[in-house]
């Protein structure tokens, strides 16, 4: 009987030890926990995935440990909600100190590595048509394309927390586009100087506009050191402008109009190369003509057909006629003459080829 008696008090006190009330304050505390450990897991892998001093590189980091860092967060950020007092205070600062800062950091990380990627692309675009055409159209659009990139991402790689690690994103995705942008600045000025000149020549703009853009052109042009881009600038400002050498040929033709309807016999021989045949008998007639003739010389046209370093060829079209009444052949006469440069003077040759010639009434 006293055996029946104490089984009996034990399968009771275990039946009283299993239905023992539950304290579910505790419970709830104990989820808590294991939500926030969790979060706190993540949050120290992600720390390390947004860090150069750790990945060694540059790259996105794991997503999927991104997202779980963002959902266990927010898990535990809900369980934490229904708590109060010092617990709901301790686990709240828990979360934001090894859990948010990190996710938040990370954000900006993936934000900055996004951006980076855009200006990538943007570089790389430029780059290619630079180096086919350094002054096309297509070029410049891509420049501005590429420094507006640049411009609009300006900020995010500075919001990246850690120093060597948002120096190394600096480096990789800004540096590039900086440095595209810095060695192409000038040209790419240049060629936008000499679009808006060209487009004030052909809409015949005012001189003075027309001559100070000219020389902001001019000033990017002794800046540039690439000579094959210099070099094809100045080939489409010779459509437009003539070379001082030019100049040079096309103020020796008008001299030498001006000192014969001058009469000036030395100016005229003065214009004459060293090595003109019968120099002396040349003075000799034109000193015989200007005696028995009073003449006007008229330059119509003139063109140089071609140019070298010391040679032109030169196609003139002029009229010359008698002032008064003699027996001189009023006439207009087209003719190419073969100029060449002597001790850096340009001057005239006996090469001289008549195209035509007409005899006025």
């Amino acid at each position: 009987m006293k055996k029946q008696i104490l089984v009996l008090s034990s399968m009771l006190f275990l039946f009283s030890i299993v239905f023992l009330p539950v304290d579910t304050a505790e419970a709830g505390v104990t989820t808590v926990e294991k939500l926030v450990k969790q979060a706190e897991a993540n949050g120290v892998k992600l720390k390390k995935e947004i860090s150069v001093e750790y990945t060694k590189e540059v790259k996105i980091p794991d997503q999927k440990l991104y997202n779980a860092t963002k959902v266990s967060l927010h898990k535990a950020m809900a369980e934490v909600s229904n708590l109060s007092g010092s617990q709901k205070q301790s686990y709240e600062k828990r979360l934001k100190d090894n859990v948010e800062i990190h996710y938040l950091r990370a954000q900006a990380y993936i934000d900055a590595m996004v951006s980076g990627n855009k200006i990538v692309a943007k570089t790389k675009q430029f780059n290619a048509l630079y180096a086919d055409n350094p002054l096309a159209d297509q070029t410049e659009v891509a420049y501005h394309a590429l420094t507006s990139e640049i411009r609009k991402q300006a900020k995010l790689p500075y919001r990246v927390y850690g120093k060597s690690t948002r120096d190394a994103i600096l480096v990789k995705y800004k540096g590039p586009a900086e440095k595209a942008k810095n060695d192409s600045v000038l040209v790419i000025s240049a060629k936008m100087t000499l679009d808006k000149l060209i487009n004030q020549i052909e809409t015949n703009a005012d001189e003075a506009l027309i001559t100070k853009q000219f020389e902001l052109l001019d000033s990017y042009l002794t800046k540039i050191t690439d000579e094959l881009v210099v070099s094809a600038i100045n080939d489409i400002l010779s459509e437009y402008f003539f070379t001082e050498e030019e100049m040079a040929v096309f103020a020796l033709i008008e001299r030498n109009v001006d000192v014969f309807n001058k009469e000036d016999v030395d100016g005229y021989m003065a214009d004459l190369a060293s090595d003109y045949p019968n120099l002396a008998q040349t003075k000799a007639t034109i000193e015989g003509t200007f005696a028995t003739y009073d003449l006007l010389a008229e330059l119509f046209e003139i063109d140089i057909l071609e140019i070298t370093e010391d040679t032109a060829s030169v196609r003139i079209v002029l009229q010359t006629t008698s002032l008064v009444e003699s027996d001189f052949k009023d006439n207009v006469v087209e003719f190419v003459q073969v100029v060449k440069k002597e001790n850096g003077k340009w001057v005239l040759t006996d090469q001289v080829e008549i195209l035509a010639i007409d005899y006025l009434e």
